[in-house]
């Protein structure tokens, strides 16, 4: 499950995810990153885009997603990180994509950044 304190919207975000909410809830589930509410998540990873425009360092924010979401692990938060990265603040992308921005190492890798395997559609 996924969450961040959300910012406050004039408008709800749909309840059906439509564009490229649906994508990024798409991609969450096939990381297994799962969310009772797609619209907080949406909500989550756009403030996750905020905090890194005003400096906020990623080891910061992997752990308000890590302690605000008990059983995702540091690993899963910085999935989520990619993939909010990917969908709604893509210059930040290329941190992650070339694990620089990783804050842990993905199991049973190594070390090693994700593989392209691992990089969204049109990427």
């Amino acid at each position: 499950m996924i969450g961040m304190a959300a910012p406050a919207y004039a408008d709800d975000p749909p309840s059906t995810p439509s564009g490229a909410d649906a994508d990024f809830i798409d991609g969450l589930k096939a990381a297994g990153l799962t969310e009772q509410d797609p619209s907080k998540a949406i909500a989550a990873a756009k403030d996750m885009c905020s905090l890194m425009d005003n400096g906020t360092p990623e080891s910061v924010i992997q752990s308000n997603l890590v302690s605000r979401n008990p059983g995702l692990t540091a690993h899963g938060a910085d999935e989520f990180m990619t993939l909010s990265a990917a969908a709604y603040c893509p210059k930040y992308l290329s941190k992650y994509m070339t694990g620089k921005g990783w804050t842990t190492k993905p199991p049973g890798d190594g070390g090693k950044p994700p593989s392209d395997e691992a990089k969204p559609p049109g990427s």
